[in-house]
């Protein structure tokens, strides 16, 4: 397999987490290491109860590949220090989409977008008859009903159409990995390190699925998995990617759509249902398997 463009690694030196309190992940310092060059940063995962630290770098390359590579290093991770996004004067939008390529000045309208056009778990179905029009936005479908079917000024029919489709259990953070329960905890904390000066290109999607393998069902499988491969390769430490192509969201998903991907289902996997605990060995392997 080649080596992924643009995709950053995971170095699984410790697995260890901190907890800032129960059912939540504190937001890991993200930090750039003393040699590194413009395309490598590290992010470290240091607690009271553990010294271990974790890198992750970005691994650009001039050629394209259809798949990420899972290296071996015997290498030990290299020392971080000093903040690594500098702050910066903003001259367009400070807070970006980190699903896709919208950008936006002010975070209510960020958080808004993220959730009408992305999370997608309330959707709104014009009741009146012979429309059936379908939109994931309150504001949107208000105003569809007042523009095609005359409603009042203040329209007070979303919820007669409103369906409740599922919704996530876990997001995590591209910037840092930290992992969080509640959506809106999630996008509060993003918009944090947009504010501290990060931008769109910061963002890494492996970092969030190494968030995600830490809902802690997953993370005990993932941790075995992870030590019988590196007990098969003379105790090497992996180094892990994973390709956004291959392993992000699948708009749909939820809807009868196209089958989800593993960021999906690790988003969307449910602790205490029936066959969590081998749906949890699934998906630590599946995230190994496409590392």
């Amino acid at each position: 397999m080649g080596l992924v463009h643009n995709t950053q690694a995971v170095s699984k030196s410790h697995l260890d987490i901190v907890t800032e309190e129960p059912g939540s992940l504190v937001q890991l310092p993200l930090t750039l290491s003393k040699t590194s060059t413009p395309n490598r940063l590290s992010v470290s995962t240091t607690s009271s109860r553990s010294s271990g630290r974790a890198s992750i770098w970005s691994n650009y390359s001039d050629q394209s590949a259809s798949s990420s590579i899972t290296t071996y290093s015997q290498e030990s991770p290299a020392s971080v220090f000093a903040p690594a996004v500098p702050a910066k004067l903003h001259t367009g939008p400070k807070y970006w989409c980190t699903s896709c390529d919208v950008g936006f000045l002010r975070k209510f309208d960020f958080k808004r977008h993220e959730g009408d056009f992305h999370e997608r778990w309330k959707k709104y179905v014009c009741p009146e008859p012979h429309c059936g029009r379908a939109y994931w936005g309150k504001a949107v479908y208000t105003t569809h009903h007042k523009t095609a079917h005359g409603c009042s000024h203040i329209c007070r029919h979303p919820d007669d159409g409103l369906q409740i489709i599922q919704k996530r259990t876990s997001w995590a953070c591209g910037f840092c990995s930290a992992l969080h329960p509640s959506m809106e905890r999630h996008y509060d904390h993003v918009a944090r390190h947009y504010e501290d000066g990060c931008t769109k290109e910061h963002w890494n999607h492996s970092l969030v699925i190494y968030g995600l393998l830490h809902n802690p069902l997953i993370h005990e499988c993932w941790k075995v998995k992870v030590a019988k491969g590196d007990a098969e390769h003379s105790g090497r430490r992996a180094i892990f990617a994973w390709n956004p192509k291959l392993t992000g969201r699948v708009p749909g998903f939820m809807e009868n759509g196209p089958p989800g991907k593993l960021q999906d289902l690790l988003e969307f996997f449910q602790a205490d249902k029936t066959g969590a605990e081998d749906e949890a060995r699934r998906l630590a392997d599946t995230a190994y398997r496409l590392a």
